[in-house]
């Protein structure tokens, strides 16, 4: 991953900490036992646990990057592989001829064409589901 991208996803990350103290400065943290008005130094302390967690525990960790750029390269390979198969769809019903000027399709293949890509969408639509779960499996 370069480090735009890096930088890109360290910036919102951060963002959770930010918004929790701007939402939570100076207002009451409710618990059983006691109410405590808490103050700049719980924030920064709770910052820098997050940040510990996230960067050196995590983002830092050689074998989730590995995974990371793993995922990256299965799905450009997954979603390459959804867009040709859209083209060869459409140049079955409507490819053009060697003028590049496109065919036109019967009504009977119109409603083909239909159920085709109505296939192919929804067939889609679950490797884009497995995709969502490996990004998700492997914690992004």
């Amino acid at each position: 991953m370069d480090t735009e991208t890096l930088s890109d996803h360290l910036v919102e990350l951060a963002y959770g900490p930010k918004e929790l103290y701007v939402d939570n400065t100076y207002r009451r943290i409710l618990d059983s036992r006691y109410t405590e008005i808490v103050g700049f130094d719980f924030f920064c302390a709770l910052d820098d646990a997050i940040e510990t967690a996230l960067i050196d525990w995590w983002l830092s960790d050689d074998a989730f990057w590995g995974e990371v750029k793993a995922f990256e390269h299965w799905q450009d390979e997954v979603e390459d592989g959804m867009a040709w198969e859209l083209m060869d769809v459409w140049e079955t019903w409507y490819g053009a001829d060697g003028h590049v000027k496109i065919r036109k399709a019967s009504e009977r293949e119109k409603v083909s064409y239909d159920k085709a890509m109505k296939k192919l969408l929804c067939e889609h639509e679950k490797k884009k589901v497995s995709i969502e779960a490996e990004a998700v499996r492997i914690g992004l």
